[in-house]
């Protein structure tokens, strides 16, 4: 549960109601799930400490912890870029995020176990930052730098 303690996220987004969905709780209240992207990057594939797995399930703690749903089965919203090294590509640039990035309407939150699995240079952050600010999205670090930790 030291995950759940770490979490922080970046640029809350600001959504109109129509945009967001809702779950009706026992109590008759309304709840506001966000829709978000598990994003997952690997520089070589053998790094098991940094495996696929790993990432998903501080993603996963971190999105329930806020609210945060990546969806079921086949509409699973994920990013899984292997092999993809971020000192060399940038997040627009990955096969599977930049795919993401360029729909925004299709997501309200993007979720990354540590920051360095999203990016490796201020530009990048910059970049990712700005887009994230133009539309309103959240970005969350589940663990490390950028975290509470």
């Amino acid at each position: 549960m030291a995950v759940m303690q770490q979490v922080k996220a970046f640029s809350p987004p600001l959504r109109s109601p129509r945009d967001m969905e809702t779950n009706t709780t026992v109590g008759g209240g309304v709840t506001e799930t966000l829709r978000g992207v598990r994003c997952v990057r690997l520089s070589v594939r053998t790094d098991e400490t940094t495996s696929p797995e790993r990432q998903r399930e501080a993603d996963d703690i971190a999105a329930a912890a806020l609210g945060i749903d990546f969806g079921q089965g086949g509409g699973v919203r994920e990013a899984v870029d292997l092999d993809v090294r971020a000192s060399k590509v940038g997040p627009f640039d990955r096969p599977q995020l930049g795919g993401w990035l360029a729909r925004p309407d299709d997501c309200d939150a993007l979720v990354w176990w540590r920051f360095d699995r999203a990016i490796r240079s201020m530009g990048d952050m910059h970049e990712l930052a700005k887009w994230a600010r133009e539309h309103r999205k959240m970005l969350v670090f589940a663990e490390g730098i950028g975290g509470v930790g």
